[in-house]
C-alpha cells in the first residue's frame, strides 16, 4: 500500500518519536562517513530530511522510492529494480522492511548488500513496552549530556496482525519474528553486524549497522 504524499508531511507522522529516529538516522551515518566524496542510496524518502540533510551537505545523495508523488531521484521498486553493475558506499533503509513480507525483506536484504560496498544501515520495528528515565544533565556549563536509564523493556511476544492503518506485514518482537531470529538471518546472508541501537525516545525503532 502506498502512503498519500500528504502523511510524511502531517503533525501526526513528524512526532518527536520521529525526530528522535531522524537524529540517530543522520548520527549514524557521520560514523561511517569517510569523506564527501561517499555515495548514499536512500531507500524509502519518507519526509525527505535526511536525504535533504546530508545534500545541502554536499554528499553525493540518491534516493528510491515506488511512490512517484515523493519525487525521488529513483521511481522503482527496490524489490526488482536492476542497478546493473554500480554501487553506492553507503545504502540505508529506514522503516520500509516491514512493508513487504519477511521473505521478500530478506530477498531486499541480500540485494543491498550487492549494491552496497561498505555498509548497508537499516531500522525496522520493534514491538515492546518500555520504561525508561531520561537525564538532561549540564556538568561543566560548556557540556551538555542526556543520559538514559532503561528501567523495563518487555516485548509484546503476541502473534502479528496486519495492520492497513501502518501497512505493517511484520514487526521485531512479535512472534515468530525476535530479534535473535532477524540476526541469524542477517548473518546467514552474509553481513557482519557492526553496531545495533534504539532511539532515545523512540524505542520502537531497531537499527542497524551491517557490514557487507
Amino acid at each position: 500500500m502506498q502512503r498519500e504524499n500528504d502523511y510524511y508531511f502531517s503533525k501526526k507522522y513528524n512526532s518527536v518519536n520521529r525526530f528522535s529516529s531522524l537524529h540517530l538516522q543522520i548520527n549514524l551515518l557521520f560514523d561511517l562517513l569517510k569523506n564527501n566524496d561517499d555515495s548514499i542510496l536512500e531507500i524509502g524518502v519518507g519526509n525527505r530530511v535526511f536525504s535533504n540533510f546530508f545534500q545541502e551537505k554536499g554528499l553525493d545523495v540518491k534516493t528510491i522510492d515506488c511512490n512517484p508523488g515523493l519525487k525521488s531521484d529513483i521511481v522503482g521498486d527496490i524489490r526488482k529494480y536492476d542497478f546493473g553493475c554500480y554501487k553506492f558506499d553507503i545504502v540505508v533503509a529506514y522503516e520500509v522492511l516491514e512493508h513487504m513480507d519477511f521473505n521478500d525483506a530478506l530477498d531486499v536484504l541480500k540485494r543491498l548488500k550487492v549494491i552496497s560496498s561498505r555498509y548497508v544501515v537499516i531500522s525496522v520495528p520493534y514491538s515492546l513496552n518500555f520504561i525508561e528515565l531520561i537525564f538532561n544533565v549540564k556538568i561543566p556549563d560548556s557540556i551538555r549530556k542526556i543520559i538514559t536509564l532503561p528501567i523495563l523493556r518487555i516485548p509484546t511476544i503476541r502473534k502479528h496482525k496486519y495492520s492497513r492503518e501502518r501497512d505493517h506485514f511484520w514487526e521485531l518482537g512479535k512472534r515468530g519474528y525476535g530479534v535473535r531470529l532477524f540476526k541469524d538471518k542477517l548473518r546467514e546472508i552474509g553481513y557482519t553486524i557492526v553496531r545495533e541501537e534504539q532511539p532515545m525516545l523512540n524505542k520502537y525503532h531497531y537499527f542497524f549497522i551491517l557490514q557487507v
